[in-house]
């Protein structure tokens, strides 16, 4: 009677790995920092919040929050790398006068879409612009979060960039007040199909 044996195949059985990997890839992704519709005028320092090197680390905003009273007198936000050892990021524009009230808290598995925001004078008989209030949008939520009391004046529609994006940071110019924004969105596009390197496959 024949005997079967009950072990699988042994490291001898199995062929080594050629080292000829031309045959491999793997997909890599492809991602672009962009920013949406601008706000305000050109006073104040410029900052910018979010740079190309973070976003491999999954940077993104936790907490907002803003002091606010005729116009959004400070924004501050809390960044988190999702994919790193860094400690979270807390950066702060604009001055200390208005009321801190109603943050917002982001979940890592939260998206932000698309964010509206408005402009007003000034002051009263000045054509410069600055901000007054943001709406952000998240998905899975009926209404936006809203920071600041003056949605009077003019409107910048959310216009974030085409394609699959998210709302990552922000950027603009600030002073007194926050003179000018535009939210920086990271903008993910089609895959690239690549060989990876020897260490990967270790």
């Amino acid at each position: 009677m024949a005997q079967h044996s009950t072990h699988g195949p042994t490291c001898e059985d199995i062929p080594p790995l050629s080292s000829n990997l031309s045959w491999l890839e793997i997909p890599g992704a492809n991602y672009r920092l962009d920013y949406g519709a601008r706000a305000g005028e050109d006073r104040g320092g410029a900052f910018t919040d979010i740079t190309a090197d973070m976003v491999p680390l999954h940077v993104y905003p936790t907490r907002i929050s803003a002091r606010f009273g005729h116009c959004v007198d400070q924004i501050t936000t809390v960044y988190r790398f999702y994919k790193s050892v860094k400690e979270d990021m807390v950066l702060r524009h604009g001055g200390n006068e208005g009321s801190d009230d109603n943050p917002m808290f982001i979940g890592p598995k939260e998206r932000v879409a698309y964010i509206g925001i408005w402009a007003r004078p000034n002051l009263e008989g000045q054509r410069s612009l600055i901000v007054s209030a943001f709406e952000l949008y998240r998905e899975g939520y009926p209404s936006p979060h809203q920071f600041g009391r003056n949605k009077t004046t003019s409107f910048v529609p959310p216009a974030p960039p085409s394609g699959t994006s998210a709302f990552v940071g922000w950027a603009g110019r600030a002073r007194k007040f926050i003179d000018a924004s535009h939210p920086m969105y990271v903008v993910f596009e089609p895959p690239t199909w690549e060989m990876p390197e020897l260490g990967m496959l270790r």
